[in-house]
């Protein structure tokens, strides 16, 4: 397995800490890069993890091409595959069958685009796929406070926004540099 960053193992503590891993069974994980997050789901756990994830990079990130990171998932969760699944979709698409067909899932895992306008649309979508007394965990909340980050380039204003007009709907278990919200409704 090669990463090219990890920018998840520290955020285990706090997902062991507020959330029950041992009862989960179905994960949806909305980007998922190299594996590395989906990995560490699965590791020691008997569960499957669906990941979505269309390989459409930041044109910023002019270091990877789509075609370099793919290959890079594939090669890094071989030893997983039975309990790793990859759709190669854009996540609206996805969440708009998903939600069609009735899936469900345990927990939700948004880690997104960065874009404000996609990260509510992922949340908003996915709500629905979630059962009651389950998680759904969004990732990249620190970059609240970024000056190097417009608004509408921050998760934090979607998930803000969200909290707002869900609010009645579930409770905020954690909130850092990700939140935690467990569905009561």
């Amino acid at each position: 397995m090669w990463f090219s960053t990890d920018r998840f193992t520290d955020k285990i503590p706090n997902i062991k800490k507020y959330c029950n891993l041992k009862k989960w069974w179905y994960l949806l994980e909305i980007w998922a890069l190299e594996g590395k997050s989906a990995i560490e789901w699965v590791k020691n756990r008997d569960m499957k993890v669906t990941c979505v994830d269309p390989f459409i990079l930041n044109p910023k990130w002019n270091f990877w091409t789509p075609q370099d990171v793919m290959d890079r998932f594939y090669n890094n969760i071989k030893d997983y595959e039975k309990n790793i699944e990859l759709i190669k979709l854009k996540s609206f698409d996805y969440l708009i069958s998903a939600n069609y067909e009735k899936l469900k899932y345990d927990v939700i895992y948004v880690d997104w685009n960065h874009i404000s306008k996609f990260c509510l649309q992922d949340m908003v979508l996915s709500w629905e796929l979630l059962d009651k007394w389950w998680y759904m965990i969004c990732d990249d909340y620190e970059r609240a406070n970024d000056k190097n980050y417009k608004e509408r380039e921050r998760p934090s204003t979607a998930i803000d926004s969200f909290i707002k007009i869900y609010q009645d709907e579930f409770d905020v278990v954690w909130k850092g540099n990700q939140v935690f919200l467990l569905k009561t409704k």
